[in-house]
């Protein structure tokens, strides 16, 4: 854990720095829209890891305290794209994690390009997520997407077999 805590910093560092201008030390939030209803393992599996990265540095960056926002979005892109909406109106808020399921973000690219939403994506894996016709795209794929993900694991399995 202790020789990830630089990497935990430095991210945390960049969506202070490419997000919303800040004026105090008040607490800011990073929202987690994804499933708490129908796939809760994989939320809190998602939100235990944010937790944990910031536990890692106390919850600090910059005299900024950062805290987690749960939304549950339940699978539903009209949900999802509420919670969005709710980070744009929310002034302490820095970055939006998504979680299990690919329909939320696909249904909501243009909406949340267009607003300049900062989105990290730990596990929806459908590869026209990132694959956004601007060049500018405000969704962050921190996983293989299912494109390369075959591929990835037969050369591993190819190359580590056993005669």
């Amino acid at each position: 854990m202790k020789a990830l805590q630089p990497y935990y910093f430095c991210l945390l560092s960049i969506f202070i720095a490419t997000t919303k201008v800040y004026a105090s030390a008040d607490e800011y939030s990073i929202y987690i829209d994804a499933d708490f209803s129908h796939n809760l393992e994989s939320s809190q599996a998602i939100e235990r890891g944010i937790n944990t990265a910031l536990k890692g540095i106390n919850y600090q960056v910059n005299n900024l305290t950062l805290s987690t926002k749960r939304m549950d979005h339940r699978g539903n892109t009209k949900r999802s794209k509420k919670h969005i909406q709710a980070y744009l109106d929310d002034k302490k808020a820095i970055a939006i994690f998504s979680g299990l399921h690919s329909p939320p973000l696909l249904a909501n690219r243009d909406f949340i390009n267009k607003n300049q939403v900062l989105v990290l994506d730990p596990w929806a894996a459908a590869g026209p997520i990132t694959r956004y016709p601007d060049p500018e795209n405000w969704i962050f794929r921190l996983s293989i997407d299912d494109s390369k993900a075959g591929e990835v694991i037969t050369s591993y399995a190819v190359d580590h077999k056993k005669a």
